[in-house]
């Protein structure tokens, strides 16, 4: 017999693989560099800020957005004129990016934030 076909009553198992880290290994300072990277779009946008009931303009309206500006890191302001992305998706966004490396596995749920900073605004 072939030693790569398999009985059809076999039942085979894959080890569980959990990749993400236990509060112990978490240290100050600990950079994580995520493997799952992802570009938003407008849609994005418009389908979380609706389907949340969103209805601040500043995330949808382009004409109210037209004076959006960021600050450059050189000085000076860089007219973006695009609505303000919505930053609960924005943090979503980044809780599901880090869960492989960083509660895949090894965590229940997320207990809570204490403190989130939005320092940049995304458009």
């Amino acid at each position: 017999a072939d030693s790569h076909v398999r009985d059809t009553n076999e039942e085979v198992v894959f080890p569980r693989v959990y990749l993400g880290k236990y509060f112990e290994e978490l240290e100050p300072g600990l950079r994580i560099r995520h493997f799952l990277t992802r570009t938003v779009t407008e849609s994005d946008n418009v389908f979380f800020t609706c389907l949340t009931l969103n209805p601040a303009p500043i995330h949808l309206d382009h004409e109210l957005s037209k004076g959006n500006t960021t600050e450059l890191s050189g000085g000076g302001l860089n007219d973006v004129g695009k609505p303000l992305f919505n930053s609960m998706f924005t943090l979503a966004l980044l809780v599901g990016m880090s869960v492989p490396e960083a509660t895949h596995g090894t965590t229940v749920a997320n207990l809570g934030f204490s403190e989130v900073l939005f320092p940049k605004p995304v458009y």
